[in-house]
């Protein structure tokens, strides 16, 4: 309620507080609140109550920065192999529209509605890193005219879950296609998409589409590209425009490992399988490289 909230720039949330109204007999939470219309009564103690009223602040059009769950924002710093999340992402979508002139979003948590978040209008957005996401609609962040000034995109995927639904890669040929060819994308130089299962027809697209020619990062740990794909990458000279490629756990052999090397590019390249999604119930173990909780 403070109109000071006005002048705040940055919020970094990286877990919520157990907390139940007063009155209540809940154990093993860290403390109480006062009931009131900014959290709804029916709200569990672990579902963080403090976010919903959050969500209804009208002081925060000046957040330029906004990070959601633990983990390392940005290009920069070293990563854990595995990524952990411990953080209910339900509510981002509703604290984000409340933020227009947001520059930096940062979501390490779960259940974020990237449906709704990626259609949102955010004309100021620089980097939008997603992690432990079951859903990455990129080809709806690709159409979204507002986007104009995004340079830097982030996505690792949670571990790989089976349902009725969702049989293979959360990351697939049509998300990069999308995002190569997007007309209002013109400004992205950084991109991480990573458990995906494109492989080499990814590499050709990355090559056709153009997208080299301004990209300075390019994160694909966790794929399936081959020989062919490396073949295809290392033979294009937009690849020089890069200043860091990552490949680390794809498909290639010794073969594909050296062209890329020969490009005389700064490359991760370690951890290489043989596992190439086919189709079938068995899916490749890199795709669980993601948080599994």
């Amino acid at each position: 309620k403070s109109p000071g909230a006005r002048l705040l720039r940055e919020i970094v949330i990286e877990s919520f507080a157990h907390e139940s109204p007063l009155g209540s007999e809940q154990q093993h939470i860290d403390s109480y609140y006062e009931p009131g219309p900014d959290v709804p009564a029916n709200i569990d103690s672990y579902d963080g109550p403090s976010m919903h009223a959050l969500c209804r602040c009208s002081n925060l059009a000046s957040v330029r920065l906004f990070q959601l769950g633990e983990g390392n924002a940005g290009i920069d710093g070293q990563e854990e192999e595995y990524v952990n999340c411990h953080t209910s992402g339900e509510l981002a979508y509703h604290l984000v529209k409340q933020l227009p002139n947001i520059e930096q979003l940062y979501l390490f948590a779960h259940r974020v509605d990237a449906n709704k978040l990626f259609v949102l209008p955010m004309p100021k957005l620089r980097v939008l890193q997603l992690y432990h996401s079951h859903s990455y609609p990129l080809d709806k962040l690709a159409v979204n005219p507002s986007l104009t000034n995004l340079s830097t995109l982030l996505c690792h995927p949670h571990a790989l879950e089976y349902d009725d639904e969702q049989t293979g890669a959360y990351i697939r040929l049509e998300h990069l296609r999308a995002i190569c060819r997007s007309p209002h994308l013109q400004n992205l130089r950084f991109l991480r998409l990573r458990l995906t299962d494109f492989g080499d027809r990814g590499a050709k697209e990355l090559v056709d589409s153009g997208i080299l020619k301004r990209l300075k990062l390019l994160d694909l740990q966790g794929g399936c590209i081959t020989d062919e794909g490396a073949r295809l990458l290392a033979q294009c000279p937009d690849l020089k425009n890069l200043e860091y490629l990552n490949l680390r756990a794809n498909a290639m052999t010794s073969t594909g490992t050296k062209a890329i090397k020969d490009t005389g590019i700064r490359a991760e390249l370690t951890a290489q399988h043989t596992q190439v999604p086919s189709g079938g119930d068995e899916m490749p173990e890199y795709l669980f490289e993601g948080d599994i909780e």
